[in-house]
């Protein structure tokens, strides 16, 4: 992991076990060296104070090569000189020949004189042989052995450095304990420690102090900063006043919090003015919809006018048309009084000259003609039956075509799907293909039977054809026995009818005049019808000028600037009530109703008064003396939507109905 990625707080906690584990590294090292040089500086006072002896010693050597003393004597002065001898903490210097023997002793006199070859210490080491021994082979150097303290007889380590006296052969040594050194190491060690802990304790206190000062701020920062991007922008920033970078990462912080209040208020006024268009487009949409069905209103209005219109000219042309029939029978009636008075001569006339044959024949026309007629009935019925199910056959071999059709269709689209499968849709292949030719044949064969019933079909609508001849023939027969029975008819009551034609003549006369009568009746008729038209076309023209002023008003609305848009927007009132009259402002139906919501556009009314969409209406709002003209837009449970006109009168007295209302002018 990169120390990158820690955080600064564990970072210099690391800095700091960095820092204690280099003082540690650094007091050991002090103390690995600082012992050995304990321990040489004890080898180097050893040597020193020996070579000092070693000097004295020499000193009376040349007094008794100057022969101021005698060698015995020297030698005593000598000794006498090094047994008063003291450095460090008691310690001395002896002295002994190359035997060995101890010739001086300062703490233990009762070894001087003896011969300590044999002496050991605790391990078995002769240590006077190994002073002889270090001398004769080096003139000089350190021993290790043990030897008890002054006044002690434990014996304990020890070190001495000895050197050998050659004039004389003596052997002065002097040395030191080593716990004497231990101690010494250990005084060092604690020094150390104590050292190293004051300096690590320092160090730790300075580091935590100095992580401290960063990291609270850093962490302050950072819960500053975290909450901000969490959209907190009311958060205090903690360190403004500070003088340091955190300060000044402090103040960068609140600018860029002030920033972010700016872009989130920019942001809640954006989505305000969004919100506040959203909602006057959706008004002036609802505005332009309600509209829209009073304008179809008024249309459908202009449609019932001009089939009124249509209605009126029907009944004109009726009319007229009644009076050609009228004068038509007049005329008519005038001709049949002179047809029907000649008639009467000539039906004396006729009856004389075929009455003798006409009753011979008579009887077996009328049967025959009777009894072919019958069958030539039945027969055109069955013929007829023949080609309904002819028909019949035809739709149901047109169904079967069609199931072909589609079955070939099908067994297509399974082969395709059979092909896309591969290899496990072969045999569903297979399948498709004799489903395919199989539809192939029924088509097939479908067409000819097809084929086959057109033919029946042509076949039996020929013999109906023919059938229908004879009837018609059977027909004629039937009349000519039916004229012939009328004639006999009318040669046995022959003065009957030249007594009811002489009456038809006045009775045509009468009608005559009766039917003048009509006919100015007819004429007041289409002079009525007239006037209808005339008052429709005026209706028509009246509203299509109403139209297109709303139409006019309307347009300038929709042009006027994105700021009046709002204009439209429904302003929702409560408890306030008006008088709605529909159509006629005096005769019309009336209702005092709720007004739920008003715009510049229109309002929304509650209330049962039946109006249909783009009739005519009028608000009265009590205590104003004019009345707010519109159409209805809609009208459904209840709930009637009005459309005001745009024209300035109307916008004016809405604007003080407003002020009244309490809801301020919706101009402003």
């Amino acid at each position: 992991m990169s120390l990158s990625n820690l955080p600064v707080a564990t970072r210099l906690q690391l800095a700091t076990i960095a820092a204690l584990l280099s003082l540690i590294v650094f007091s050991t090292g002090i103390y690995i060296v600082g012992a050995r040089q304990i321990e040489d500086a004890r080898i180097t006072t050893l040597r020193s104070i020996t070579e000092s002896a070693v000097a004295i010693v020499a000193g009376y050597e040349v007094e008794e090569k100057a022969g101021t003393r005698t060698t015995e004597d020297a030698k005593a002065a000598a000794l006498n000189a090094l047994r008063k001898l003291r450095y460090g903490q008691g310690d001395y210097v002896w002295v002994n020949d190359m035997a060995p023997k101890i010739l001086m002793h300062p703490t233990n006199p009762k070894l001087e004189g003896q011969d300590v070859s044999g002496m050991t210490d605790p391990d078995g080491k002769h240590m006077f042989l190994a002073f002889v021994e270090t001398v004769r082979q080096s003139g000089a150097g350190m021993v290790a052995y043990m030897w008890p303290r002054p006044g002690d007889t434990a014996p304990v380590p020890k070190m001495s450095y000895v050197k050998g006296f050659t004039p004389w052969g003596w052997v002065i040594g002097t040395g030191v304990y080593v716990d004497d050194i231990t101690a010494a190491r250990q005084r060092l060690g604690w020094t150390l420690v104590l050292v190293t802990l004051g300096v690590g304790g320092l160090v730790a206190g300075v580091i935590w102090a100095l992580g401290r000062g960063v990291s609270r701020p850093i962490r302050a920062l950072d819960q500053a900063t975290q909450r901000l991007s969490e959209g907190a922008l009311d958060i205090a920033v903690p360190g403004l006043d500070r003088r340091d970078e955190f300060g000044t990462l402090a103040r960068s912080l609140a600018v860029l919090r002030e920033a972010a209040r700016q872009r989130a208020q920019l942001q809640k006024d954006a989505e305000g003015e969004r919100a506040l268009a959203a909602r006057q487009q959706r008004a002036q949409a609802q505005h332009t919809q309600d509209f829209g069905a009073s304008v179809s209103g008024v249309l459908s209005m202009l449609v019932a006018a001009a089939d009124g219109m249509s209605g009126s000219a029907t009944t004109m042309a009726k009319a007229a048309e009644s009076t050609r029939t009228q004068a038509s029978t007049t005329v008519r009636g005038a001709d049949q009084a002179s047809r029907e008075l000649t008639a009467v001569a000539a039906a004396v006339e006729e009856m004389a000259s075929s009455a003798g044959e006409v009753g011979r024949r008579i009887v077996d026309v009328t049967e025959a003609a009777r009894t072919a007629v019958d069958a030539a009935s039945r027969s055109d019925e069955m013929v007829h039956g023949l080609i309904a199910s002819a028909g019949e056959i035809g739709e149901v071999v047109q169904m079967i075509s069609d199931i072909a059709g589609k079955t070939n269709l099908l067994a297509l689209n399974a082969t395709i799907e059979a092909a896309r499968a591969g290899e496990a849709g072969k045999g569903f292949a297979v399948v498709a293909n004799e489903v395919k030719a199989l539809a192939v044949q029924t088509r097939d064969a479908t067409a000819q039977v097809n084929a086959r019933i057109d033919a029946v079909r042509l076949a039996t609508g020929e013999a109906g054809k023919a059938i229908a001849s004879v009837g018609t023939a059977i027909a004629h027969v039937n009349q000519a026995a039916s004229e012939i029975s009328a004639a006999i008819t009318q040669q046995t009551a022959t003065t009957q009818e030249i007594a009811a034609s002489i009456h038809s003549v006045f009775k045509t006369t009468d009608d005559t005049a009766h039917a003048m009568a009509r006919l100015s009746g007819v004429a007041d008729e289409t002079g009525s019808g007239s006037q209808d038209v005339l008052t429709a076309s005026g209706d028509v023209r009246n509203q299509t000028s109403t139209l297109r002023d709303e139409v006019d008003q309307f347009l300038t609305a929709m042009r006027a600037v994105a700021d009046a848009r709002r204009q439209f927007e429904r302003i929702p009132l409560e408890g306030v009530r008006a008088w709605l009259h529909g159509g006629d402002k005096e005769k019309g139906p009336h209702e005092l109703m709720t007004i739920t919501d008003i715009s510049r556009g229109g309002c929304v009314m509650q209330g049962t008064v039946p109006l249909r969409p783009g009739a005519p209406v009028f608000i009265e709002y009590p205590g104003e003396k004019e009345m707010l003209t519109g159409r209805v837009a809609r009208m459904e449970g209840g709930v009637i939507a009005i459309t005001f006109r745009q024209d300035t009168e109307t916008l004016r007295h809405l604007d003080r109905m407003m002020e009244r209302i309490g809801a301020g002018p919706l101009a402003a």
